[in-house]
C-alpha cells in the first residue's frame, strides 16, 4: 500500500496525499507499478501518479503507462504506438446512482450506518471528530475480539473461511520481495480466502437472514467485520 500524509496543516488546506510506489502483480505474468507525487511547498500538482505495465520477464520494457491525477483526469499510452487508448476525466464520468436503504433502516454493521459519523465529520472537516469517532469503532471491535476470546468463539464469516496458506499469494508474496506474508502464513496465523461453497449457499437461500432485523440482507456486516479485524 502507498504512504499517505496529510497536507496544508500550515495553511489550513487540510487534505490527504499518497506518496511511494504501489505494486500490483498479477499471477497471469504482468505487473502494475504505481509511483505517486504530492504536491510540495513551492509549486507541483495534488495526488499526481505514474504507473507502468510490463511483463515480469521484461520490467524494462514497459507496454502501457498511465498518467494523471488520481483525483481529476488521466491519460493511459500504448508504449509500442505511442497512441493515447484511453483516457478518464472524474469530473465528466457517468456515475451510477446509489440505491440505498435509509441509515435508520440499515444493519448496524453495514458501512454506511456503521462509519456514519465519521463520515459525517470528514464532510464537516473536522479532524478531532474524525478521530474520536473512529477510535469509538476500533474499540468496540477490540470488545468483541475479547469476548470471543473469553467464550472461547469466533464470529462466523458469511463469505470467507480461514486457510493456512495461500500458494499463489505466497508466490506474488516472493516476487514482490514481501516476506511479512509468508511469515503470517509460517506462524500459522493463515489467511482469510473467499469461500465458494459459501456464497452457493448465500445464493441458494436469497440471502443471509440477519438475526438482528427481519430481512436478509447483503452479507456486508460480515465483509465489514473481516476487513476491521484485518
Amino acid at each position: 500500500m502507498p504512504k499517505i500524509h496529510i497536507e496544508g496543516l500550515m495553511t489550513g488546506n487540510i487534505s490527504p496525499e499518497l506518496s511511494g510506489s504501489t505494486q500490483i502483480r498479477s499471477s497471469s505474468g504482468y505487473t502494475a507499478k504505481i509511483d505517486y507525487t504530492s504536491k510540495g511547498w513551492i509549486g507541483g500538482r495534488r495526488n499526481g501518479f505514474s504507473a507502468q505495465l510490463f511483463h515480469d520477464d521484461n520490467e524494462n520494457t514497459p507496454l502501457y503507462t498511465v498518467e494523471g491525477q488520481w483525483s481529476d483526469s488521466w491519460i493511459c499510452k500504448n508504449l509500442k504506438t505511442q497512441k493515447v487508448v484511453d483516457k478518464f476525466d472524474i469530473n465528466s464520468a457517468k456515475r451510477t446512482p446509489l440505491q440505498v436503504a435509509p441509515i435508520s433502516e440499515q444493519h448496524p454493521l453495514e458501512s454506511r450506518r456503521a462509519w456514519h459519523h465519521v463520515a459525517q465529520a470528514i464532510h464537516k472537516g473536522d479532524m478531532f471528530a474524525i478521530s474520536y469517532e473512529k477510535s469509538k469503532i476500533e474499540n468496540e471491535q477490540r470488545e468483541m475480539r475479547s469476548r470471543e476470546k473469553l467464550e472461547g468463539s469466533e464470529f462466523p464469516r458469511r463469505y470467507f473461511s480461514k486457510a493456512n496458506e495461500d500458494p499463489v499469494a505466497q508466490k506474488l508474496a516472493r516476487q514482490i520481495k514481501c516476506p511479512s506474508i509468508e511469515a503470517d502464513m509460517d506462524i500459522k496465523q493463515g489467511a482469510w480466502i473467499w469461500d465458494d461453497e459459501k456464497e452457493k449457499r448465500i445464493e441458494a437461500s436469497k440471502g443471509i437472514k440477519s438475526p438482528m432485523r427481519g430481512r436478509f440482507d447483503s452479507g456486508v456486516g460480515g465483509l465489514f467485520l473481516d476487513s476491521v479485524k484485518s
